[in-house]
């Protein structure tokens, strides 16, 4: 019995190990994230599309358009003088490009507004617990110096030499617990807030779909996955998983996870920690999706700068 007993925990714990090891290793491959697909050098070489404006042609859906552009430009004709079908093809690729950007600044612009308002929480939390320390501080030096002040004037006048010594072991303790406790008291520190959901709420809320998502590009991108990337997810959850490996977000955790996107309208607590964490989840979000925007300028340049008999 003994025997099969620890032959199960050896198995239960092998298992243990392998799992923890398994999920280490992914969330290592989450950790550095490009959400745009790598370039390939060689197709490139032979006149093809980069990998990320192609994709955006596929979003688009102008990548017949845009060949047929590469193509004309390519065979050295002039452009201002080329079809009337041409020149309104070239005119209907710039537009949707315009269009996706602009989406994508309208995103920003969220995203800068909800940085705003935390960074204002965030110096709002500082202040408590500048104020919170600097009282801490105020305490610790006036009760050293009247107690001090008052054993001292026992000691001159030679009274109470039992009670002097209580005043002065009073006082050091004082002075060594309330240190331990001006650096702790900022952890302390909340703030009550019903804040509506932030930009957050775009990825971590899984039921999430904005309204015109059927004509959003910025929506087409990232709930597809990265083309020719060993991570299948889509976008989403790609980044999500990104949050999770390198901020310690969980998405599984539905009280945190309203702590950062705000989806729970009720009276919550959060903390600095809490605060500080969102704005740098906020800020790595906002460089995400400005990567549609460099994907979107190759496209442009795919487009529009092939020179008349360039390869």
């Amino acid at each position: 019995m003994k025997k099969k007993a620890l032959i199960c925990l050896a198995t239960l714990g092998i298992g243990i190990l392998l799992n923890s090891a398994a999920e280490a290793k992914a969330s290592k491959e989450y950790v550095d994230i490009q959400i745009t697909p790598a370039r390939n050098l060689a197709a490139e070489a032979n006149n093809e599309l980069r990998a990320d404006a192609a994709e955006m042609a596929d979003l688009l859906n102008i990548r017949p358009v845009v060949e047929m552009l590469r193509t004309a430009q390519r065979s050295g004709k002039d452009m201002s003088a080329s079809p009337k079908a041409l020149q309104s093809a070239r005119l209907m690729c710039l537009w949707r490009m315009f269009s996706a950007s602009e989406e994508v600044r309208k995103v920003v612009a969220q995203i800068n507004f909800d940085i705003a308002v935390n960074n204002v929480h965030l110096e709002t939390l500082n202040n408590r617990k500048r104020v919170t320390n600097n009282l801490i501080n105020t305490f610790n030096f006036t009760q050293n110096g009247v107690l001090g002040i008052v054993k001292n004037s026992l000691a001159i006048a030679a009274l109470y030499p039992i009670f002097r010594q209580e005043i002065a072991m009073t006082s050091f303790g004082m002075s060594g617990c309330l240190p331990v406790i001006n650096l702790y008291a900022p952890k302390l520190i909340y703030r009550k807030t019903t804040d509506g959901a932030n930009m957050l709420s775009h990825v971590t809320d899984p039921g999430f779909r904005p309204e015109y998502a059927n004509q959003s590009y910025l929506w087409k991108y990232f709930s597809s996955p990265i083309p020719g990337s060993n991570l299948k997810e889509p976008r989403r959850e790609v980044i999500l998983k990104h949050w999770e490996a390198l901020k310690g977000l969980s998405a599984t955790n539905e009280k945190q996870r309203d702590l950062m996107d705000g989806s729970n309208e009720k009276t919550r607590l959060e903390g600095l920690k809490t605060v500080s964490q969102r704005i740098e989840i906020l800020h790595d979000f906002k460089t995400h999706v400005e990567e549609f925007d460099g994907a979107l300028f190759e496209l442009h340049q795919a487009v529009t700068n092939i020179q008349p008999g360039e390869r």
